[in-house]
């Protein structure tokens, strides 16, 4: 959906039922990326988004949208080796100031012989108290039972992030 079918950012009114697009990715002049997978994860008055493809190596983005203004900001480009990329699913939050993700390609076995495109990674979003973002990769996943994650992880206690592999 939306203008050339890179998707939206929408709302609906319970009450009146009308639908309204708050951003369209892919052609707002910053690369918000293009195709998101994923639910949106609300931060305070921020939705917070992956794209699965889009950005500047066109393995996907992380954005963020707020509330109080409409405004989108790129948060961070997947490019393959490093974060990886092609996030499928969204990001998980962990209090105020932190949130989890996969990413279905990319890591360190990125060009690897039967894995091209890298077995994926698990990274972390991290807020500091002025709003400023540091994104990494926590782990790249290896090759085998482990890789391609298709969905964003969940936080069990204070120190497991559980995670589903396609």
């Amino acid at each position: 959906g939306g203008v050339g079918n890179k998707g939206t950012i929408a709302k609906i009114n319970l009450s009146s039922g009308a639908i309204t697009v708050l951003h369209n990715f892919a052609t707002n002049g910053i690369p918000t990326g293009a195709t998101p997978r994923a639910g949106l994860t609300r931060i305070g008055d921020e939705l917070w988004a992956t794209t699965s493809s889009g950005g500047i190596s066109n393995r996907g983005v992380i954005i963020k949208y707020r509330l109080t203004d409409g405004v989108t900001s790129l948060v961070a480009d997947f490019d393959g080796p490093a974060l990886g990329g092609q996030p499928f699913g969204g990001l998980t939050a962990a209090g105020a100031n932190a949130l989890f993700f996969t990413t279905f390609s990319g890591g360190s076995t990125f060009g690897a012989t039967g894995l091209p495109l890298g077995a994926g990674t698990l990274g972390k979003v991290t807020i500091d108290a002025l709003g400023n973002t540091t994104v990494g990769k926590l782990a790249d996943l290896p090759a085998g039972y482990t890789q391609f994650p298709g969905v964003e992880p969940t936080l069990v206690g204070t120190n497991s992030l559980y995670f589903g592999t396609t």
